[in-house]
């Protein structure tokens, strides 16, 4: 007979370090300063991330690897989010016409390069580019539904931490639940260098 397989969704984590999670989260909710030091609490624990990562190629690989590696399945997509694309292949093969970094974004988010634009090479020093990732998996989903802002907001903290320990110190992140069908969209602002790579 044929062999047969089927993908397998990740293993939770073990209950006792779902149970430390919850705990933390209930604290950071009520106690510890809500919203605003998750944020902080998720910037640093993305530096650390970030600190313990091989060389990247870019930032927003950065960020895709030490999502990846948290279990969720991260995919970075072209402008609007229809069809997703390896970020990696833009970037080693020097390609960059706008590959990694088209999203559709509201018009103050385009501004610095222009509405639509897709060439980053035609964004001068010192601009910005936005990227969009799709997280098809939340490693923490039991979790959100307790407290979706403070736990959304040490996520979004999460990537901050690596876009500015990865290059882009100016680098910024929204984190919006279930933006797209199936998924969380992280918006990133990334500043460009003066080669127009992000």
């Amino acid at each position: 007979p044929a062999w047969r397989y089927r993908a397998a969704a990740p293993e939770p984590a073990p209950a006792p370090y779902r149970t430390l999670a919850a705990a933390l989260l209930e604290h950071l909710a009520t106690a510890g300063g809500g919203v605003p030091a998750a944020a902080r609490a998720g910037q640093a624990w993305g530096r650390r991330l970030a600190a313990a990562l091989p060389q990247p190629a870019s930032a927003v690989e950065a960020t895709v690897t030490v999502l990846r590696d948290l279990g969720f399945d991260p995919q970075v997509h072209r402008a609007g989010g229809a069809e997703p694309f390896t970020p990696d292949a833009a970037t080693s093969t020097g390609d960059a016409a706008g590959s990694t970094t088209d999203t559709a974004e509201s018009t103050a988010d385009t501004a610095s390069t222009g509405p639509g634009s897709s060439d980053p090479a035609s964004a001068g020093p010192g601009s910005a580019r936005d990227v969009e990732v799709h997280l098809h998996t939340c490693p923490f989903l039991e979790l959100v539904g307790q407290q979706p802002d403070v736990m959304c907001a040490l996520h979004a903290g999460v990537i901050r931490g690596v876009l500015r320990t990865t290059g882009a110190a100016d680098g910024e992140a929204v984190l919006e639940p279930f933006a797209a069908p199936n998924a969380c969209v992280a918006r990133l602002r990334v500043p460009t260098d003066h080669s127009g790579q992000p």
